[in-house]
This record gives C-alpha cells, structure tokens and sequence, in this order.
C-alpha cells in the first residue's frame, strides 16, 4: 500500500520539528539508571534501617537525658540526707544517750540511762523518769543550743496488750498447771491476737460505759484510726496503731513522774503487756526538721524485755525549697516526661499486647518507671495533705493535744525509699538508651552467650546454701546470733563468699561441729562456686569478642557524624550545602 504524502502533511511536520528545537531546552534531562541488583538493594535497605535506628537513639538519648536529669534534681532537692542525719544523731543523742559520732576506737559511750541497760519493768519506768521525760519538758534557751529542740503537742505512752489465752493451760498435765497461779500460759506476738476491750478501773473488770465518759483512762482501747496509727513492726512482734494510751502534759516534770509512780502501783503493767511505747514529736526551729521519736519495749513470750527506738527527722516545711526555681522547674520537666512516657507506652501496649509487650524486659522496666514515677507523685500529695491537716489540728487545740507525725513519717520514708529506687532504676535504664556503644554490648552478650551456664550454676548455689543454711539452725541456731533463722543464715553465708566468717562465733559454739561446718562452706563457697562462676564469665566474654560489631560501629559514626552536622563541625562541602538550603 503506498502512502502520498501531502503539502498539508509536510508543513505538519516541519512545524513539530521547529517546535521540538525551540522548547527542548526547558525540558529536564531525564536519565534512567541500572535497576539494583540483589546485593545492591540489601545494602541499601541496610543502611536505610541504620540510619533510621541511629536518629531514633539519637532521640531517645537527647529526651531521656533530660528525664533521668530532672528525677536526679527532684530526689536530690526532696532528699537531704545529711541534715536528716545530724538531726537524727542529735536526738538519739538527747534521749538514747549515744554518741554523736561514733568513736573510731570502738568505745562505748557510758552512761546508766543507755537504753540497752533497760531489762526490767523498774529499769524502764526509771528510764522514762530520769532520761526521757527531763528532756522533753527543758526550759527552753534562747541562746545554748543544747535546748533547741521543742516538743511538739503532748507525749504519750501506749499499751499493746495480748488476749488472755488462758484455756490453753488446759492442755497442760494437772502438775505443770498448779505451777500458774493465773492460769495464764501463753500468748501470741502477733497484732491479730491484741486485747481490743474497755476495761474499768483494772483489768479484770469489763467496762460498759461509753468511752465519751471515761476518756481520760488508761483501761480504754483506742483503734489505731482513732488514734490515726500504723502497724509497727518490732524486733519480737508485729503491733498496730492501736492501744490503751496514757497522755503526757506539758505542765511540769513531776506532773509526768506522778502518773508514772500511779501506774506502777497499779495492774496497768502486768504479765499480759506485749509492747509499751513512748511516743513523741519534736522540731527544731532552727533547721526546720520535724523529728518522731518512738521508744518501744518489747516483752517477749520468754521474760525479757527488748528495748528499741525509731527516730525519724525530716525537713516537712520546705520553706527553701520552695524558693528555688531549679526545683519548680524539674518538677515540671519531670511530670511531663511522665506523661510523654506513659503515652508512648500506652500505644506500645495497644500495638504489641500484653504478652509481647511484657515479654522484653526492657519494656517492662519502662512501664514500671512511669508507675513509680506517678506513686511518687501521688505519695508526695498525701503526705502534704496528711501534714496540713496536723498543722490545723495544732493551731485548734495548741499544746494540749497529741499530734500524731507517724503517718506523715512513714508517708515520708515511702516517698524516699520510691525516689530513691527511680533514681537507681532510671540511671540503669541508660544502658538500654546507650544499646549502640560496642562497649556496652559486649557487656550484655557476654552475660547472654553464658546465661544457659550462670542459670545451672545459680541453681546448684541455691541448693548448697539451702542445706548449709538448714544445717547452721540446726547446729548453731540456738547459740549463734547470725543462724537464728533461714534468711539471716542465708545472708550470713553470703558474707562468707565475701570473706567475711563467723569462726570465732561457731568455734565458740562447738569446737569439733564449728571447724568441720566452717571448711565445707569455705571450700564449697570461695574456692567452687567463685571459681566456677568467674570461668563461666569468662568463656562468655572470649566468645563475645570473636563477634562482629559492625552494625554498631557503624550506628555510632553516623551519629557523630550527625551530631557534628547539627554543631556545624562537619566538612566544608556540607556547610555549604546547608547554608545554601537555608
């Protein structure tokens, strides 16, 4: 088929070619290159997943910093553990009479109102007499710094006081029980078995008038919510808040040793106390510390009597702090971390689930982080509530009224011991945000390529201690302080991994059994089970430095590199380029 090309066709054609040469410049260039091949396009997914893992640690260490910064600032400004120390050390040395600071000899400090030497009923009401009592009612100096502590409200003694468990002499034969007169056998140490009944004015009368009528006597039990308490928990036995209270004026001093003589003469002490306490608040106008001071003595099951005390101080006021901006300031940059956090996990959780999501340690330690953070908070607010709500109770009634500190103290002590351990726990979480270093990873695999080993080994551990532990109650448990119980001969068998043995101790209870016990756990302990362990390790690590941390490398030169580009360090080309984009 032949094709007659027209004059109209020709021009057509001599139009698009003119066309073509006049706007082909404007075009751009369009160049189409090799299509990658298989290795070329996994290197270059590879440094694309780099790349982006590397902006996204470089993230997360820049905000994480700034979260552990402020918690560190937060506990460090809510945290002054050196005047809570001297505060501490001046009270016990008021009323325990210890020394301030302790004696590098190793003296003791002498002196007959130590609270050691109190054994007996006579030796306690002496003790609270002569010691306790003159120093909470001294006439206040204005220049002698040895009276610079001001009892706040009213002391008190409270009673805890065991049921009468009589019939179980019943189950005793007929000549052991004519040995009791009362009839009173045995009690229990624990605080579910306590006396909770009004009684008149003894204890073997049961009172039924309302406790309105005859509030001011001892034989009446108060709960521990009416008397706003908590559970304690003693060397011997576990007591709640609750009790049988005498209250202390301010009055005089011989006012407090009249009530004293009152009570010894009376049955208000007798074979059924479990635990009397003296209870008192003091403040320090010059440094602003509160400090509570409980003195307890125990009467164990077995006659004697166990004096210990609990002394707390702490700076509840916080006037200084309260001026400082610094604080303010990290206490906002901490809770809105904490909100950033807990949303960011919030959506981890929504889209991994829970048995992902709780899978990975790290993530798990992530979400306890913002909880604990959110219970400092929220311990932090009711110990401020609980504190103004004395305050006002103080400015109602003045000095005439006990003014319970326990719940604020243990509110205090709870608020310390969950700052302290975010400050632990968030300081221990840069190992992961610092994942990309080769040192640290070496560190972790090392433990990760032994941890099949370290798990038998742990385990074979726990059964030796077990048995050793088992052995020394058995052997050493009625005699030796440090084998009284499963726990504290596990810790004490602990210290003898350390080097640190009680030879002396087992010797002194049996000469034969004491050498034979200590050798086996000697030998099993340090020249075993450490030898094992640190060749386990050891392995672990010569395995680990045979890998490859090339990903790492390269993950930590391009943040550098990137970090330098940001602080305009970087080559001169690029410099030039960013100066050009802007």
């Amino acid at each position: 088929m032949r094709i007659f090309v027209t004059e109209d066709g020709i021009r057509l054609v001599q139009e698009r070619k003119k066309y073509n040469r006049k706007f082909r410049t404007l075009l751009p260039k369009v160049t189409c290159r090799v299509p990658l091949n298989t290795a070329e396009a996994k290197t270059v997914s590879e440094r694309l997943a780099l790349e982006t893992a590397a902006r996204e640690m470089l993230r997360d260490l820049f905000f994480y910093t700034i979260f552990m910064m402020s918690v560190l600032l937060v506990a460090y400004g809510h945290m002054d553990v050196r005047s809570q120390f001297l505060q501490t050390q001046y009270v016990k040395h008021k009323f325990l009479h210890t020394p301030i600071f302790e004696d590098p000899e190793g003296e003791e400090y002498a002196s007959l109102g130590k609270l050691e030497e109190v054994h007996s009923v006579e030796d306690m009401l002496h003790y609270i007499r002569t010691v306790v009592a003159p120093e909470m009612l001294k006439v206040k100096g204005t220049i002698s710094t040895d009276h610079d502590i001001y009892l706040m409200g009213t002391a008190r003694l409270r009673q805890v006081r065991s049921r009468d468990d009589s019939d179980a002499c019943e189950n005793l034969p007929n000549a052991l029980r004519s040995l009791f007169i009362e009839e009173t056998c045995s009690y229990s140490s624990f605080y579910v078995s306590e006396e909770t009944n009004t009684y008149e004015s003894t204890w073997k009368v049961l009172s039924n008038t309302s406790k309105d009528i005859i509030d001011d006597s001892p034989y009446v039990y108060r709960s521990s919510k009416e008397l706003n308490g908590a559970i304690l928990i003693g060397q011997h036995g576990v007591y709640s808040g609750g009790g049988y209270v005498v209250p202390f004026g301010q009055d005089d001093l011989e006012s407090i040793q009249n009530a004293l003589t009152r009570l010894y003469n009376s049955d208000w002490i007798d074979e059924l106390s479990k635990c009397i306490f003296v209870e008192f608040t003091l403040y320090n106008a010059a440094s602003d510390h509160f400090t509570n001071v409980i003195i307890a003595f125990e009467f164990a099951n077995f006659g004697a009597i166990y004096p210990s005390a609990f002394i707390h101080s702490a700076n509840l006021l916080n006037k200084e702090l309260n001026e400082e901006l610094w604080l303010q300031l990290s206490e906002g940059i901490m809770a809105i971390c904490t909100l950033f956090y807990a949303f960011v996990e919030i959506q981890n959780y929504r889209k991994l689930g829970l048995r992902k999501y709780f899978g990975n340690l790290w993530r798990c330690l992530e979400a306890f982080t913002v909880i604990l953070t959110c219970a400092v908070g929220i311990i932090f607010f009711l110990r401020y509530y609980e504190f103004v709500e004395i305050l006002k109770e103080f400015q109602k009634y003045g000095h005439t009224r006990f003014l319970n500190f326990e719940a604020v103290f243990q509110m205090h002590e709870h608020l310390h011991i969950s700052l302290a351990v975010l400050g632990g726990v968030v300081i221990f979480k840069m190992l992961k945000v610092t994942a990309f270093n080769p040192l640290v990873v070496i560190t972790f695999r090392s433990f990760l390529n032994a941890h099949a080993d370290l798990y038998g080994l742990l385990l074979v551990t726990a059964i030796l201690f077990l048995a050793f532990a088992v052995t020394g109650i058995l052997l050493f448990g009625a005699i030796v302080r440090s084998y009284r119980s499963v726990t504290i001969s596990l810790f004490t068998l602990l210290f003898f991994i350390m080097g640190e043995s009680e030879y002396d101790s087992l010797v002194a209870a049996d000469v034969f059994l004491g050498r034979i016990y200590f050798l086996m756990v000697t030998v099993s302990s340090q020249y075993i089970i450490v030898n094992f362990f640190c060749s386990i390790l050891y392995e672990g690590f010569e395995l680990t430095r045979y890998m490859a941390f090339r990903r790492e490398q390269e993950t930590v030169k391009y943040m550098v590199n990137r970090i330098k580009f940001y602080l305009e360090f970087g080559p001169k080309n690029v410099k030039t380029n960013k100066s050009r984009k802007l």
